[in-house]
């Protein structure tokens, strides 16, 4: 206190400073701590149930090494999380043909845009890379198919070849936090792309374009690309999955056997959705337990929630091989509910209500299924094959 004030205002002040420290403190927060708190409670620019067109990359630097490889990077890092939820290529390629275009059309901003719209999807993701001396300049841009405003995006440089593909897995955790996924999430569920999928760009060349082959041409087309993909990176998990899984299209169940157990060795080397997807195919195509596969099942789809495969998997001869036949109607209805146009889905239910003896029901399911004839598949077999999967 200064000398020349009273004792009493003296006293009174001392008293009051507590009060005004701490007002002075709670408005310093409410300054500092508004814009944060505004950040946290603004709507979300997607929702779980929402789902998003991954675009090709729109690659500047002539190198074509990066032509669909990066895409397949995007998607995989993507496809890690419970959020978010990918459109599945064999959903993109019968859009494509419902846009009167072939099933390997390049989708560019424009395409993905009006592919998007048809789909009934709430965003597409483009990409884009281009050579900046040494350097590569990496961005992504999350776009509202119906508005064309962008919801988020995210811009990284690198400086050398090597570390382009985790850049993307980089980039691709950022814009999943800001597309509305949890940073817990986002947190638990990356794995760096090169583990996730391949150090090696000529590998994953060779398995994304086994992946095109096998929607435009078949599996039996494919295998020669998977096959090469693990020639050049004898590590990579998810090729030798794919070729197990396009050896039993083809009916080469030892050779499927093979490639199906060499992936499950492998299966630390893939994300989390992966290495359940891998361990799925190695249950049911090499040992055989249906128990363990149902398990495994249970808990992708516990950890996916969203995800088609899972309860599209479970429907199938994972519940019908144990005589589960409730379990598969119900699983093949949440399927459905995710993708109305999952045509195995239905497939599922029917053969499960006709086993049940519930003839009425079987028709009913069936009749679902009339416009889509062309794509049903054939049931003499119980193969496991990639019509079943959103690959």
């Amino acid at each position: 206190c200064l000398s020349d004030w009273s004792s009493d205002v003296c006293s009174s002040d001392l008293k009051r400073w507590p009060l005004i420290a701490t007002a002075t403190v709670v408005l310093i927060v409410a300054l500092l701590g508004g814009p944060l708190y505004y950040r946290s409670q603004r709507s979300r620019p997607l929702t779980d149930k929402d789902t998003i067109v991954v675009a090709d990359f729109d690659n500047k630097t002539g190198d074509p090494v990066f032509d669909d490889t990066l895409k397949t990077g995007l998607t995989v890092a993507l496809r890690q999380s419970p959020f978010l939820n990918v459109l599945s290529g064999n959903k993109v390629a019968d859009t494509l043909k419902l846009m009167t275009l072939p099933v390997n059309t390049k989708l560019t901003a424009e395409v993905a845009r009006e592919l998007c719209q048809r789909a009934s999807s709430k965003a597409y993701i483009a990409g884009s890379i281009a050579s900046l001396g040494n350097e590569y300049v990496l961005g992504l841009k999350a776009v509202n198919c119906q508005s064309g405003e962008p919801l988020a995006q995210e811009q990284v440089t690198v400086s050398s070849k090597e570390k382009v593909l985790n850049a993307v897995g980089g980039a691709a955790a950022k814009l999943r936090g800001e597309l509305g996924e949890s940073l817990a999430t986002v947190q638990k569920y990356d794995v760096p792309l090169q583990q996730a999928t391949t150090s090696s760009l000529e590998a994953l060349k060779a398995y994304s374009t086994g992946l095109q082959v096998s929607h435009s041409k078949g599996s039996t087309e494919a295998v020669p690309h998977f096959r090469r993909a693990v020639e050049i990176d004898p590590q990579f998990a998810m090729a030798y999955a794919f070729m197990g899984l396009s050896y039993s299209d083809s009916g080469e169940t030892v050779l499927s056997r093979e490639s199906t157990s060499k992936a499950y060795e492998l299966r630390d080397r893939a994300s989390d959705r992966e290495k359940l997807f891998i361990t799925t195919l190695y249950h049911r195509q090499v040992t055989g337990n249906l128990e363990k596969q149902q398990q495994t099942l249970q808990l992708w789809a516990q950890t996916y929630p969203r995800d088609r495969d899972a309860h599209g998997l479970m429907s199938g001869f994972a519940s019908q091989g144990l005589g589960q036949y409730e379990k598969s109607i119900e699983e093949g209805n949440i399927a459905i509910g995710i993708d109305p146009d999952f045509v195995i889905g239905y497939v599922n239910v029917a053969s499960s209500y006709f086993l049940l003896d519930r003839f009425a029901e079987t028709e009913e399911t069936i009749q679902k299924t009339s416009k889509y004839k062309d794509e049903l598949p054939d049931r003499k077999s119980t193969r496991l094959n990639s019509s079943h999967l959103g690959i």
